[in-house]
């Protein structure tokens, strides 16, 4: 077995060891990853995640400081990858296009998307099989403000 291969099975392993509570709590991981991938959380990615969570019916009944003290904890126990990918199965077809669009808003909003920041989006595609026209409309209609993700 390859190192590479050996590294993937290991977070494979790890994802399959977190368990999220309900679909919100892993629409929240998802969101939390993708504002922590690049490991610098600036001030306007902050601001956004709130306006997300608030702006959510669903997001907004968990609780915030208990569901984000958990977060801290998983990501201190798990990599951001493994907590995204067992987050994934936890999200209804009917609410995947909007998740990334969703992800794709936080990742927007300072003006910078780096490399970490990619790549988490394009597991977050991959996973909630987005095809690759899909990824690039919603991301389209995020740029231009239309938040429907559909």
């Amino acid at each position: 077995m390859h190192f590479f291969e050996s590294l993937f099975i290991l977070e494979s392993h790890h994802a399959a060891s977190v368990e999220y509570h309900s679909e919100a709590e892993a629409i929240f991981a998802i969101l939390f990853a993708c504002i922590h991938s690049d490991e610098v959380v600036c001030n306007e990615e902050n601001v956004r995640f709130m306006q997300i969570v608030m702006d959510d019916p669903e997001l907004s009944k968990l609780g915030l400081t208990s569901t984000m003290g958990r977060m801290l904890q998983l990501r201190d126990r798990y990599t951001l990858h493994a907590i995204v990918q067992a987050a994934i199965p936890r999200i209804s077809e009917p609410n995947r296009k909007g998740v990334f669009a969703k992800a794709v808003d936080l990742m927007l909003v300072d003006g910078d998307v780096p490399e970490p920041e990619k790549q988490m989006l394009k597991q977050l595609q991959m996973g909630l099989g987005i095809s690759e026209a899909d990824a690039v409309k919603i991301a389209a209609q995020v740029m231009l403000g239309d938040d429907s993700g559909n």
